[in-house]
């Protein structure tokens, strides 16, 4: 099979989004992507980053192609799980303490850092509008984060979430206070909940 078609297959079982790195481990030169660009068939998305022409941009799937390190977080995790209804105006995302964070910011990323032991407490995979997988913080530990964060969270963002998932099907009140203890927030969530009940 000739590099062309190597390509072309490629971008079919990625549906219509690769990388750089993925067309070099197929073993593909990367002049291949330039001339695909060129000609019209991908189009450059952000570093590294291609998609066919018919694929409709999708950020932050392609943010999460390029910094695999990183987690959806705080209020966008609160937008993707549909807490909120305002999208934030940037991508939030937390990673382990220690990572160097220079290449996000300068993306305009908003950063959060934790240790190794919070870190994945709560990684989900989930669906996101163009039906492909992310990793985003569940329900739970979205509201420990916001209230971690509260200085910086407007309140009726916190309020709002809170009411909606005392009121959810979806409430799982143990693991959130299981979340919150590990997290050092229990007794701000207890304070808000006493407020909303």
């Amino acid at each position: 099979m000739d590099y062309v078609s190597l390509l072309v297959e490629l971008i079919k079982e990625n549906e219509g989004i690769i990388s750089s790195k993925m067309v070099t481990e197929a073993g593909i030169p990367r002049v291949y992507i330039s001339k695909f660009v060129d000609s019209g068939v991908i189009k450059r998305l952000e570093r590294g980053i291609y998609a066919s022409k018919t694929e409709p941009d999708d950020e932050i799937f392609c943010f999460q192609m390029r910094f695999r390190q990183c987690v959806i977080s705080h209020e966008y995790a609160l937008y993707i799980h549909h807490y909120i209804k305002n999208k934030p105006k940037q991508i939030i995302a937390t990673v382990k303490t220690g990572t160097n964070t220079k290449t996000l910011l300068k993306s305009g990323i908003r950063v959060h850092t934790i240790c190794q032991e919070l870190y994945s407490l709560g990684i989900v995979e989930t669906e996101n509008e163009n039906g492909r997988i992310i990793y985003v913080y569940d329900i739970e530990r979205s509201i420990c984060d916001i209230l971690r964060n509260r200085s910086k969270v407007e309140s009726d963002i916190i309020i709002s979430t809170l009411k909606k998932y005392l009121n959810s099907s979806e409430m799982d009140l143990e693991k959130l206070f299981c979340f919150a203890k590990r997290m050092k927030v229990e007794k701000v969530l207890n304070q808000y909940i006493k407020i909303l009940q």
